[in-house]
């Protein structure tokens, strides 16, 4: 009993010491990102933070490390210090799906990496070219009368073709996957009829969808956003399965103090909160939500994450 009671004393005042110092410290920090810039999320992360600096009264700047699945910019966190200087922008990539897909790589996110917040998420759409199928009944029926002929585009890294075959899987059919780097020219073959489907983010298939220029059978959220009051979602059709998002987040090295890791997710929860953040959401996100969980929800939320995705790819022997 002395010895944790020692112990806890003096965890108690390792972290009582690293609070003020913390506080004090005027070095900036830097939000690692494993995007290039002038993407959706590059932007929205310097809207964060702007806020986060104001909140911290310490500059704040994004540093744009892409490539290697993610894997440069969150080896720069991990190679960095445990002081909460490097945070790391985390999604299902990093944190879920590079780590199971490649059994070579020596990286392990929920034991070297430690969540401060998980802030946004956002479902994804199937879509068809306007007037190929009305309905996503009608889909299915056409797929399983024609096992492998339909095909579906996918693009970027992992997440969208492992939606892809969850989406086969739990409909009971079999497409013809086509795959693309980017999502415009996935989008045109759509729009051109040159393969049958696309599984894309919802807010990237608005504007198409609006314009009359495909027509999405269904989405992954839980329930219809705002942005798609009209369009039914997986789940309502019969599919509960199929409720997915691509989500968003931050995190900083493991061994980070509770009390700096707090003070972060305190920064951003604020920040997510902001009028010119929730502006920007409004404008610009169609069928994404604010999460706001700390770093306990977060953790959780992945540690499920991971266990569904694991599951999936041992089922469909997922490769690279």
């Amino acid at each position: 009993m002395q010895r944790r009671s020692f112990l806890q004393t003096g965890a108690a005042a390792a972290l009582a010491m690293h609070a003020p110092l913390w506080a004090q410290d005027k070095s900036p920090i830097s939000i690692i990102m494993p995007v290039g810039g002038g993407t959706g999320v590059d932007t929205s992360t310097r809207i964060l933070a702007d806020v986060v600096s104001r909140e911290l009264q310490r500059s704040v700047i994004l540093e744009n490390k892409p490539g290697a699945d993610t894997m440069i910019a969150t080896q720069h966190v991990l190679n960095g210090p445990t002081d909460g200087s490097r945070v790391l922008l985390i999604s299902p990539s990093n944190m879920v799906l590079v780590p199971l897909v490649n059994k070579k790589l020596a990286f392990k996110p929920e034991t070297q990496l430690q969540p401060v917040i998980l802030s946004v998420r956002g479902g994804a759409a199937l879509i068809v070219k306007a007037g190929r199928h009305r309905t996503l009944a009608e889909f299915v029926a056409d797929a399983k009368a024609n096992p492998g002929k339909l095909s579906v585009a996918t693009y970027g890294g992992h997440y969208y073709k492992l939606l892809a075959l969850l989406i086969q899987h739990e409909l009971g059919i079999e497409l013809n996957s086509v795959q693309y780097k980017d999502p415009a020219p996935a989008m045109a073959d759509v729009v051109g009829g040159n393969v049958d489907a696309m599984v894309i983010d919802a807010g990237a298939a608005r504007e198409f969808f609006r314009a009359g220029k495909t027509q999405i059978l269904a989405l992954t959220h839980e329930s219809r956003p705002q942005a798609f009051l009209d369009v039914p979602t997986f789940r309502e059709l019969g599919y509960p399965g199929l409720t997915a998002y691509v989500w968003i987040g931050y995190a900083v090295k493991a061994g980070t103090p509770p009390e700096v890791v707090q003070r972060l997710y305190r920064a951003f929860s604020v920040a997510l909160k902001s009028p010119e953040y929730v502006s920007y959401m409004e404008k610009s996100s169609a069928g994404s939500e604010l999460i706001d969980f700390d770093a306990d929800k977060t953790r959780a939320y992945v540690q499920e994450e991971r266990k569904r995705f694991a599951a999936l790819i041992d089922k469909t022997g997922y490769t690279v």
